[in-house]
């Protein structure tokens, strides 16, 4: 699954760009948070039109202030890591597009301290239609902050401009929920790449079978 949604963001980043409007938006209003008590932010896209695929880049992970994680649940059929803080869905490959608005997913926000706490989503890549899927850039992000008690809503706009990725290879190869938390077993080589181990075993097999034929020479 890794494999086809990689092969998917490679292939249609070489699609000409198209001009269509819209947002993601991390929706505070109505929650009530309080401090060690986890609550489920909605992340909502708003204004979408054919929207086949997103890719975007979410403050998850552990700070003094909170633990922000993406709701297994409500990310059924999405790739992400809280690790790296990018998700991605790829409705193209199913022929799925999004029109309107909608609740994307949930994110389990809990709160450590009695301090607010910023959520940030920034989009890196999103593309509309399936037939084929078409690259756009000028869906905006959002940062909102959840404080202690009741929350009102509101937030800011974050544009794909000032969305910055320190190592674009973490884009191009998204971590899988399912095994995110299982370092690869494979042995790699000082350059990182990875030798499955039934190479290996044939390798080892060959070596082993010409030894022993040079040995009966002998």
């Amino acid at each position: 699954m890794k494999l086809k949604i990689i092969s998917l963001i490679l292939l249609l980043s070489l699609l000409p760009c198209g001009v269509q409007a819209g947002s993601f938006v991390i929706d505070t209003a109505g929650i009530s948070a309080e401090a060690g008590e986890t609550v489920q932010v909605p992340v909502k896209v708003f204004g979408a039109d054919d929207l086949s695929g997103y890719q975007l880049l979410i403050n998850t992970g552990k700070s003094p202030s909170a633990k922000i994680s993406v709701n297994e649940e409500s990310a059924s059929g999405m790739t992400y890591s809280d690790d790296t803080g990018i998700l991605i869905w790829a409705g193209a490959m199913r022929g799925e597009t999004i029109n309107g608005d909608k609740t994307l997913f949930l994110l389990d926000v809990t709160p450590n301290t009695k301090s607010p706490v910023t959520l940030s989503v920034s989009v890196t890549q999103t593309f509309e239609e399936t037939a084929p899927a078409v690259q756009v850039k000028n869906y905006a992000g959002y940062e909102a902050v959840l404080k202690i008690g009741e929350n009102i809503g509101g937030g800011k706009e974050i544009s794909s401009d000032e969305t910055e990725i320190e190592n674009n290879e973490d884009i191009q190869r998204p971590v899988d929920k399912e095994t995110q938390n299982h370092p690869s077993t494979q042995p790699k080589t000082e350059n990182g790449f990875s030798i499955p181990y039934w190479v290996l075993i044939i390798l080892a097999s060959t070596a082993l079978a010409a030894i022993i034929i040079i040995t009966k020479k002998r």
